[in-house]
């Protein structure tokens, strides 16, 4: 609990904030769906859209970086984030709930992880 009056400039004031606004949108989750998209240097669909999907992680489970793209066809110059190899991405709030599109940088041994909270 915060004592006295923070300044609104306060960097501990913003902080503040952050986490109120974390914990008005706290939501809760009673389904998980884990599949495993093998690597490929061609576009995969990692999820499909889903409007209930509340949180989703995708771990890069491969020796290859994988760029993820929000929206269809993820290529190595158009994605949203990139992951290294055993780098692990969370989805949270607010949510994409859109399809998620990935393409490895090379064809390689793994797969992407995927776990999807509705």
């Amino acid at each position: 609990m915060r004592q006295g009056n923070v300044p609104p400039t306060s960097s501990s004031y913003f902080e503040e904030e952050v986490s109120l606004v974390e914990i008005l949108n706290l939501q809760t989750s009673d389904t998980s769906t884990v599949t495993s998209v093998s690597d490929s240097d061609s576009n995969q669909t990692l999820l499909s859209a889903n409007t209930l999907r509340k949180m989703a992680v995708i771990h890069n489970d491969s020796s290859s970086i994988l760029y993820i793209k929000f929206g269809a066809t993820a290529s190595s110059t158009d994605f949203t984030y990139r992951i290294n190899p055993q780098g692990t991405l969370e989805i949270k709030n607010p949510v994409y709930r859109g399809r998620i599109d990935g393409i490895w940088s090379a064809n390689s041994t793994g797969a992407a992880l995927v776990t999807e909270l509705t």
